[in-house]
């Protein structure tokens, strides 16, 4: 049977990991505003590509994800063989 507390712990620290990762964007994208204009803060933004930053950004979720699934796989038994 898959440990509940160590899918707890995982997902704990996927969620942390995430929230860091978003907050670390905003931050680093409102500290690139300083010194610039609306205008230019706009065409700065919409110039990003925002879905490769993000990806790299939280790549580590998804390496942590499919290893805390590995090891659940490896946990479970197929019904009907309990030993």
């Amino acid at each position: 049977m898959a440990d509940q507390k160590k899918i707890d712990k995982t997902s704990e620290s996927i969620a942390s990991t995430y929230d860091k990762g978003l907050t670390d964007i905003v931050q680093t994208l409102l500290d690139s505003r300083k010194g610039l204009t609306d205008e230019e803060f706009g065409s700065t933004i919409l110039a990003l590509d925002m879905k490769t930053i993000v990806a790299n950004k939280l790549s580590s979720i998804k390496t942590e994800y499919t290893n805390a699934h590995i090891e659940i796989l490896k946990d479970t038994k197929p019904i009907g063989k309990n030993d």
